[in-house]
C-alpha cells in the first residue's frame, strides 16, 4: 500500500514487523483484529499496528503447526529492527512449508542456500546473510514465493484464492484500457483444453477462444495488459479478480518496420523475427492467433 503517499520508497530498509505483516497478508489473512488483543511479544503489546499480524503468523490457524515467526533468543521480537535476508529467506521458507528438518541445522546459511536453490533469490540484489534488505528486494522475494509452489507442491496462491489459481492466461484488457467494459472489469484469455465447445485444429491447436470477463476488485497496472500470467481470484468471491502476476518472460519492444504473414521486420536493427501462425497476439483487448490478426497490426507502430 505504499507509505501514504503514493510512494513505495524501495530502497528503504524493511523493518521485521512490516515483514511478517506482508508475510501473512501474503497467503490470504486479512482481517487480524482477534489477535491484536493480546501480548505475545513483550517488545509487541497489544493494540500496537503491528501486533495482530505478529501475533498471527504465530497463531493463526493456517499457521500454528508451523509458524512464520519464532522470534529472537531473549523472547523479543525486535519489531523495528531491519529485516536481514537470513529473516526473510526464514520466513519465506516457513509460507511454504518448510521446516528445519527440511532445510538443515546452521542458520542462516542453510536457509539462505535452499531459499537460492529454490528459486525465491531471483534478481534480488543482496547475498550476505546478515544484511538488511530493502523493500524493493522484499517485493521480489515475495512475488517469487509466491509463484513457487510449496513443499507439498502446491502453489500457496491457493491459500489466497481458496481454490485451482488460474495460469496460462493472457490479461487482454482492463476498464482503463478498453472503453467498452463497465467500470473495474477485467477481462483475459486462457488455453482452453480441447472439448466439444473448444475443438482443435489439425496441429491440436484451439480453434474457438475462451476469454472471460470478470469483476476487478484490486488494482491492476495498465502496464501488464497483454501479458502472460497468473490470474488471481477473490477467496470469498470466485466471479471477482484481485491481482494478475504477470510471468518473467523475455519482453521486447520493437518498432514495426514491416509486417508479414511470417513475422515482423523491427526497424531497430532487430532484424526479421519469425512467428509461428498460432502465437497468441493481443490487439487493442481482442485476441487473435498471429496467422489471423497480423493484418491488425500498424506499420510504424510500437509492440
Amino acid at each position: 500500500t505504499g507509505n501514504g503517499r503514493g510512494e513505495y520508497e524501495p530502497d528503504r530498509l524493511l523493518s521485521r514487523a512490516e515483514f511478517t505483516r506482508l508475510a501473512v497478508g501474503s497467503l490470504g489473512v486479512k482481517n487480524v483484529d482477534n489477535y491484536s488483543s493480546y501480548t505475545i511479544f513483550p517488545d509487541v503489546p497489544a493494540g500496537q499496528w503491528a501486533s495482530g499480524w505478529v501475533n498471527a503468523a504465530v497463531r493463526h490457524p493456517d499457521f500454528e503447526k508451523n509458524p512464520i515467526i519464532r522470534g529472537l533468543g531473549n523472547g523479543t521480537f525486535g519489531p523495528n529492527n531491519p529485516t536481514t535476508l537470513g529473516e526473510a529467506c526464514t520466513m519465506a521458507l516457513r509460507m511454504l512449508g518448510y521446516e528445519q528438518k527440511d532445510i538443515g541445522p546452521f542458520w542462516p546459511n542453510d536457509y539462505v542456500a535452499k531459499a537460492n536453490a529454490l528459486g525465491l533469490l531471483a534478481n534480488i540484489t543482496v547475498t550476505n546473510p546478515y544484511t538488511a534488505i530493502t523493500r524493493g528486494d522484499a517485493a521480489i522475494l515475495f512475488r517469487n514465493t509466491l509463484t513457487t509452489d510449496d513443499k507439498e507442491g502446491k502453489s500457496i496462491l491457493t491459500r489466497f484464492t481458496g481454490n485451482e489459481i488460474k495460469k496460462d492466461v493472457i490479461l487482454l484488457a482492463t476498464s482503463d484500457t478498453d472503453s467498452s467494459l463497465n467500470a473495474s472489469q477485467v477481462t483475459y484469455y486462457t488455453n482452453p483444453k480441447a472439448t466439444e465447445e473448444y475443438p482443435t485444429d489439425e496441429e491440436g491447436n484451439p480453434t474457438e477462444k475462451k476469454v472471460e470477463i470478470k469483476k476487478l476488485v484490486g488494482v491492476i497496472d495498465p502496464s501488464v495488459v497483454g501479458s502472460h500470467g497468473i490470474l488471481i481470484l477473490d477467496k470469498d468471491d470466485q466471479e471477482s479478480v484481485v491481482g494478475f502476476l504477470p510471468d518473467q518472460r523475455t519482453t521486447l519492444h520493437i518498432t514495426l518496420e514491416r509486417i508479414e504473414p511470417e513475422g515482423l521486420l523491427a526497424n531497430d536493427g532487430t532484424g526479421f523475427i519469425y512467428i509461428p501462425r498460432h502465437t497468441p497476439l493481443v490487439v487493442h483487448g481482442n485476441i487473435y492467433s498471429y496467422g489471423e490478426g497480423w493484418t491488425e497490426l500498424d506499420e510504424g507502430g510500437v509492440i
